[in-house]
């Protein structure tokens, strides 16, 4: 307690200790393994870490840790656009045994790489095919209808170019697009409105 004599504590003075102590006389018997440092105390830092260490552990980037594999990176980049995909494939796959044993990270990366590049080559390989069995079914089509308008005007049974034209002719000429010359006929002019006053 306190004596007659003594002034009364200020708003700044420490509590006064009380039958069981002081608080740093009691932190000190509860911590038996040596002191730790209070919740929210931050370690002294070195002109080289003018932050306090990241999430992953020590903030120093002292070898312990793998390097990251550039490679699986890049496959699964590649991987992702379609018409690149093999050469995706074939990145990630190099990346799944540059990141074997531990001895670089990103695995995963060039896992997701390697099934996300082989999914596009699949898709790439049936557009492929669609394409040049199509083509294929197209120049077959049209080849052989021109083998059939060749072999038809050389046996003289096909359509004669000259008769088309013929043809034409008169049915310009009796629908009134032709005069008697040939020519075509110009249309009439349309008839003008009229003038309201």
């Amino acid at each position: 307690m306190s004596t007659p004599d003594a002034p009364p504590p200020g708003p700044y003075d420490p509590p006064p200790a009380g039958p069981y102590g002081s608080a740093d006389e009691r932190s000190a018997q509860a911590q038996p393994y040596g002191a730790q440092q209070p919740y929210g105390a931050q370690q002294p830092h070195g002109p080289g870490q003018p932050y306090g260490p990241g999430p992953g552990g020590s903030g120093a980037d002292d070898g312990s840790r793998p390097p990251l594999d550039v490679v699986s990176v890049v496959g699964l980049v590649l991987g992702i656009t379609f018409l690149l995909a093999p050469v995706g494939l074939v990145l990630s796959i190099v990346g799944l045994f540059r990141t074997g044993a531990g001895r670089r990270r990103s695995r995963g990366i060039a896992i997701a790489g390697a099934v996300v590049s082989a999914v596009m080559t699949v898709l790439l390989g049936l557009l492929v095919a669609v394409v040049v069995a199509f083509g294929s079914f197209l120049s077959t089509e049209y080849s052989s209808t021109f083998e059939d308008l060749d072999q038809q005007q050389q046996d003289g049974d096909g359509f004669d170019m000259e008769e088309l034209e013929r043809q034409l002719e008169e049915q310009q000429e009796g629908a009134g697009l032709t005069g008697s010359d040939g020519q075509a006929l110009q249309p009439a002019p349309a008839p003008a409105a009229p003038v309201l006053a």
